[in-house]
């Protein structure tokens, strides 16, 4: 497998300057002609790219699939690691190289692609932009967190959290609870097993509320699922209470 591309904070900087001047191209043919340019080729060593992804992942605008696209991801970045995954500098580049017919159809709006979808989707600044908003680096993240409570079976965890969209907002755009190994298995079980948290946007709100008070700050090493998963049933008991 060929080792992962990342664009220069250079090209970052000129690339999120320049959206207003580059839609056209953004609509159209996008950056592969610029892909070996200085700034544009710089290689992530410790990580791994299998250049199979792009015919993986769905063109069709009626059929995206965050739930396969998160495993596609996930599966093609041997190496990858939650420190790396910070670095907005690769996601820039799959966005706009290797991944960016994908991209350019996933957030492509009914008026075209807007330069507020291009600044969004297409760039990754902060933590939030490449956890949250960025076209491929959200994909990766999702399946991280899934593997983090289902180590055996990604696809169970990715099918839990992306069951309704206000539950991977309040799982891990809300909350760092997720990212704590002990508690992201329990939590997820906790949330796959019960109906109400599953269907109810408020509900879900409520118990992540009760959890982040419950385990913030909370070191959790010597404490056993057993009881993590007793505070959690507390958690949702009170959550319901106050429903």
């Amino acid at each position: 497998m060929p080792v992962l591309k990342m664009v220069s904070q250079k090209i970052v900087e000129s690339l999120s300057s320049s959206v207003p001047v580059n839609i056209e191209r953004y609509r159209g043919k996008g950056f592969a002609d610029q892909s070996a340019d200085i700034g544009w080729n710089i290689d992530v060593p410790t990580v791994a790219w299998d250049d199979d992804i792009p015919m993986q992942l769905s063109l069709d605008g009626e059929d995206f699939s965050d739930l396969e696209s998160s495993q596609v991801v996930y599966s093609a970045l041997k190496g990858m690691t939650p420190a790396i995954a910070r670095d907005e500098r690769i996601w820039i580049r799959l966005c706009h190289v290797e991944l960016f017919d994908y991209s350019k159809a996933r957030w492509m709006k009914s008026e075209g692609l807007t330069e507020e979808s291009v600044a969004k989707h297409f760039f990754a600044s902060g933590v939030p932009g490449a956890r949250d908003h960025n076209s491929i680096g959200r994909l990766w993240w999702n399946a991280h967190v899934a593997s983090l409570a289902f180590p055996s079976d990604v696809r169970r965890g990715l099918e839990c959290l992306l069951g309704r969209a206000n539950i991977r907002k309040q799982v891990i755009e809300r909350a760092d609870s997720a990212f704590r190994p002990a508690l992201a298995g329990p939590l997820l079980s906790a949330i796959e097993g019960n109906a109400w948290i599953r269907e109810n946007d408020r509900a879900v709100a409520l118990f992540m509320k009760r959890v982040n008070r419950r385990f913030g700050g909370v070191i959790l090493e010597d404490v056993t699922r057993e009881e993590i998963e007793a505070e959690l049933a507390e958690c949702l008991a009170i959550a319901e209470a106050h429903a």
